[in-house]
């Protein structure tokens, strides 16, 4: 879980640097999913290099890709002495390409990460552990938010990224010290044996994508693309209208807003993570990633058919925030786990990537409906978007019907007694 704890700390770091409304930060931070899309096929290619374990599952990657950010990091560290830190907020694109840069190594930590988990993780166990990784990922953005900017406050942008190499540093050593099976090698070149045996296949990029077609040829994985891609639509379209909402309807200053978000958004947020990730393992992906649907479509709706009481000095709209954020959270750890159960071939970690990216574009398309439907001539009042945005899960919703996730267990048995014979 450390990988992914730090892997938050430069999400909360970077956005407490770069303003939510500056257009550099937000055209860098919609990417971080989309360049999971080079990183994960590379693991699947190591994969299918038939390397040792910990360089197949994606740990070794993970451990370099840690070593490279750190050295992204320092290059910051170096530029942060050469320049005034009270002048760096003047250069608002020169920080957006530093992060993008920081980013994209960050990426392949995760998706080395993810990789890791597809490998190891049993069924029985892939909810409560997908929660877990969720709540330390959130736990990572508000250290990185809430910690950072108090060394800055205190010191200054300096300490506040050599704080942050220190921490690097710690889970690259964790990486490298840790072994994911008795008996495996921990690197290349010391005693022990690979993961798994080693086959003459061939291996190549063209050969994972061919994998990842056959990954693709059931039912079920296919339409689990579209559920993917359109189960954040709704997130998309209620971030910037919730925003909006409470700082310029209910006259709420944007440090109150932060402060909600922060507290009783990020308690709904783990509180969702962690009771979502535990009933999955015990009554099903599918029945409790429904009712996970349903909460979010409940919430929304219900917010927006109450908005004749909305004026009313008694009305709970801080409620909505970790309503909301807690039903997301209770479903996304679902779909997660849901999404490695049906991850498989040699090119899992692309199939597993592929779902996180179509979440991602369903996002950031519904965060462009705020500005399409205006064009469009359908000026929506705060009202209306909380019910467009409830009624937007229904697609995945239905679509979660329509396919049998136990005929994917029955592929994969079957690819896994063919392999074990080669």
């Amino acid at each position: 879980m450390s990988p992914i704890f730090l892997s938050g700390l430069p999400l909360g770091f970077r956005d407490h640097r770069v303003a939510r409304d500056t257009q550099p930060g937000r055209s860098f931070q919609g990417r971080d999913r989309n360049r999971r899309l080079v990183g994960n096929p590379a693991v699947d290619l190591q994969v299918l290099l038939g390397a040792d374990d910990r360089l197949a599952a994606g740990a070794r990657p993970g451990a370099q890709k840690t070593v490279d950010r750190i050295r992204a990091t320092l290059h910051g560290h170096h530029v942060a002495r050469r320049r005034d830190p009270r002048r760096i907020r003047e250069h608002g694109h020169y920080l957006a390409w530093v992060f993008f840069v920081h980013n994209c190594f960050a990426s392949l930590q995760d998706v080395a990460t993810d990789a890791l988990a597809v490998d190891l993780l049993d069924d029985q166990e892939r909810g409560r552990v997908n929660g877990f990784m969720w709540t330390s990922k959130l736990l990572g953005i508000a250290v990185g938010g809430a910690g950072m900017a108090t060394i800055i406050a205190r010191f200054d942008l300096t300490t506040a990224v050599l704080v942050q190499v220190g921490l690097l540093l710690s889970v690259f050593v964790l990486v490298i010290a840790w072994r994911e099976r008795p008996g495996e090698r921990l690197m290349p070149w010391s005693k022990g044996q690979a993961q798994a045996v080693l086959t003459a296949r061939p291996f190549g990029f063209f050969i994972t994508l061919r994998e990842l077609k056959r990954a693709l040829s059931h039912r079920t994985t296919l339409v689990l693309v579209a559920v993917a891609g359109t189960m954040l639509i709704a997130e998309g379209l209620y971030e910037p209208v919730t925003v909006e909402f409470f700082v310029q309807e209910l006259g709420w200053s944007a440090e109150r807003f932060s402060q909600n978000q922060g507290t009783l958004g990020l308690l709904g947020d783990v509180v969702g993570a962690l009771l979502g990730g535990f009933l999955c393992d015990r009554f099903g992906h599918r029945r409790i990633a429904v009712i996970g649907i349903v909460l979010m479509i409940t919430t929304l709706l219900t917010f927006g058919l109450t908005s004749g009481y909305w004026d009313r000095p008694d009305y709970p709209h801080v409620l909505l925030l970790p309503a909301f954020k807690g039903s997301l959270a209770f479903t996304t750890v679902c779909m997660f786990s849901f999404y490695m159960k049906v991850s498989w071939t040699a090119a899992a970690a692309t199939q597993f990537t592929l779902y996180m990216a179509m979440s991602n574009i369903g996002y950031a398309f519904g965060a462009q409906l705020n500005r399409l439907l205006p064009l469009a001539g359908y000026e929506l009042t705060f009202a209306e978007s909380y019910l467009v945005a409830g009624l937007l899960p229904l697609i995945p919703l239905v679509l979660i019907f329509t396919f049998n996730p136990h005929g994917v267990d029955e592929h994969k048995r079957a690819d896994l007694a063919l392999t074990t014979t080669v």
